[in-house]
């Protein structure tokens, strides 16, 4: 069968189901993009959003812990090292097992780099507070004093700092990824345009 011997409303009809097959296409590409970029996009918002989470609480952790220990360190009553004992030692755990699961998840060089920061700042600055409890045990409270307002102080500001930047870079990384899946979904528009 050529298409030469069909009639003329046979042919209309048939380009126009040409046509309408090359829509039903365009539309199923778009639709099929379309679903893909927004399961990426549901995707990577999770999990920038649960890093997000993490890095949150793991500043909050340690700000209250900071907080704990920078009273002990400064404190004369021992009673108050005693009570503060479980909860620093507690919270300190947690912040660990923040650290890890974050650090199990980072996947982008910028993110190890800041974690290996963290990991420096806050191994100076346990170290510093060991240092300050051993001196407080050993009767020397002007010296952990001293050691509380000068060196400890300045590596928990650095921490602080380090881990606040951290936080900062997980929402910077959550805007990329926003931006990235906006510029694809505009490249389906594009596609879908140029087809029609």
């Amino acid at each position: 069968m050529k298409i030469a011997n069909l009639k003329m409303a046979t042919k209309l009809w048939l380009a126009v189901a040409l046509i309408i097959a090359a829509l039903l296409g365009v539309i199923g590409f778009s639709a099929y993009r379309s679903a893909a970029v927004q399961a990426d996009s549901d995707r990577q918002s999770a999990a920038y959003a649960a890093r997000i989470d993490k890095a949150t609480r793991w500043a909050g952790l340690t700000q209250a812990n900071s907080a704990r220990s920078y009273s002990v360190l400064l404190s004369s009553d021992p009673a108050l090292a005693v009570a503060l004992k479980d909860a620093i030692a507690s919270t300190t755990a947690q912040i660990g097992e923040l650290q890890k699961a974050i650090e199990a998840v980072a996947d982008e060089p910028s993110d190890k780099a800041q974690l290996a920061k963290i990991a420096a700042s806050r191994k100076v600055m346990l170290d510093l507070r060991e240092e300050g409890r051993k001196m407080r045990a050993a009767g020397q409270a002007n010296e952990a004093a001293e050691l509380a307002n000068g060196r400890f102080k300045a590596a928990l500001a650095t921490y602080l700092e380090d881990l606040n930047g951290f936080v900062t870079l997980q929402h910077q990384h959550a805007q990329e990824s926003q931006q990235r899946i906006a510029e694809s979904r505009l490249v389906t528009v594009k596609v879908a345009a140029v087809c029609i």
